[in-house]
């Protein structure tokens, strides 16, 4: 018999509330010991939001509410959440809320911001902190979940340039093409163990690389310690190109980069 061991423990994030800079105890840098705050593609997720003071001591809600506000990785606000207080004879400073699934659905993993703040008896707003040096902005690592997608016809036909700027005239500089990226753990689940590639290529002068990595979040780093997978010079070639089966195990993304003297690239497509 096989086991399988998950567990079920609430998702906190714990602000700062009513710091006084004159009090003589000694703080928690909190920003260090904050645990890193983890949702899912998927399914609703569910936050407890703890409040304290600065000596790290909960702080009673009482009838005032808690607001988080979620934001993608360019600030762009995604919604606002009023938090359910949890208080009762045994416990303070601690409220709930729902992240539900569909406002999730058309964001790529990635990196969101968040902030929170509480709306007193008054009806004023006040801001709380992520630490307790006066920080207000938090990090909410979004991840692709347990939804499991047919597999993809997507074209990837965008691609941006990066030039080297060492050479001393502009014939001599070499510009490198460079594809978006493109998800694979939607077909890590199927399970689909390896994938090819479908490359169309007019006329085409000039070297492909295929790029690999592992990173869960895509970003500018992501591909900073990428794999080499495909490496292929062509000339004057016209067609649709399948490379070799690529095994996709324990990676993330795959993006392509070329770089011509002729010719073009026009799209990239997934293809088992």
């Amino acid at each position: 018999m096989q086991r399988i061991q998950v567990y079920l423990y609430p998702n906190r994030i714990t602000v700062v509330t009513n710091l006084d800079t004159n009090s003589p105890t000694n703080v928690e840098y909190r920003i260090v010991y904050q645990r890193n705050v983890k949702i899912y593609k998927g399914i609703d997720n569910i936050i407890e939001i703890e409040v304290k003071n600065n000596d790290q001591k909960r702080v009673e809600l009482g009838i005032s509410q808690l607001k988080l506000v979620l934001m993608d990785q360019s600030r762009n606000l995604i919604n606002t959440y009023t938090a359910q207080s949890l208080e009762d004879s045994t416990q303070v400073g601690l409220a709930r809320l729902t992240i539900p699934a569909n406002d999730l659905n058309n964001l790529d993993p990635q990196y969101l911001k968040f902030a929170v703040y509480q709306v007193n008896a008054i009806f004023q707003n006040q801001l709380t902190y992520t630490d307790s040096q006066y920080g207000a902005i938090g990090t909410i690592q979004l991840l692709d979940g347990i939804n499991i997608k047919p597999f993809s016809t997507t074209k990837y036909d965008r691609f941006y340039r990066s030039t080297n700027w060492q050479g001393k005239t502009y014939e001599s500089r070499i510009i490198t093409y460079i594809s978006e990226a493109i998800p694979l753990t939607d077909y890590r689940a199927n399970p689909i163990p390896q994938v090819r590639l479908k490359i169309s290529l007019q006329d085409f002068y000039g070297n492909v690389v295929v790029e690999s990595t592992d990173i869960e979040v895509i970003g500018h780093e992501a591909f900073l310690d990428a794999k080499k997978v495909v490496d292929f010079t062509w000339d004057g070639y016209s067609g649709v190109w399948t490379t070799d089966p690529i095994d996709i195990t324990n990676l993330t993304y795959l993006r392509v980069k070329y770089t011509k003297t002729a010719g073009s690239l026009d799209y990239v497509q997934l293809s088992l």
